[in-house]
């Protein structure tokens, strides 16, 4: 995960020469004792909550090949349909088994609900119901539950 102020998820200033072309650290470089800390500091999630947020980052970018649905990135779509918002507001918090997830942009929602969840590349085993605000995607004893349209800092 790259963590930048850019919505499009680019560095910015020049990269250390130490670092990969795009300014990025390679596995090689170990974690520092500052990084270390803020790791720990994060809360714990369930092994299958964390299966459940692996499948929604390995699915960026992925597009049905029959034209259903078609999962751009964060910041823009692939299909080059008229942008759902302009501010890019997301939000991803997790803990134990429960993980909340409030965007106001892109993905769409319903591609993004498609792609976990469908017969060839979702997650196998997930479920979503609608909820009032989006829906909520079941995987085992953890939960996604998405909020397409509301952002909440």
């Amino acid at each position: 995960m790259t963590i930048t102020g850019d919505r499009h998820g680019r560095l910015r200033g020049r990269p250390d020469p130490d670092s990969n072309g795009m300014g990025l650290w390679g596995t090689d470089v170990p974690v520092n004792e500052e990084e270390y800390a803020t790791l720990e500091a994060l809360p714990r999630v369930s092994e299958e909550a964390e299966t459940l947020l692996a499948a929604l980052t390995v699915r960026l970018c992925t597009k049905d090949p029959t034209g259903g649905w078609d999962l751009g990135m964060w910041s823009y779509d692939l299909s080059e349909r008229p942008a759902r918002g302009s501010t890019h507001r997301r939000r991803l918090s997790a803990e134990g088994h429960e993980c909340e997830l409030h965007w106001d942009s892109t993905p769409y929602p319903e591609d993004l609900r498609a792609a976990l969840t469908h017969p060839v590349v979702g997650l196998p085993g997930a479920t979503s119901q609608p909820t009032l605000t989006g829906w909520q995607l079941r995987y085992r004893r953890a939960s996604l539950t998405a909020h397409p349209h509301a952002y909440k800092p």
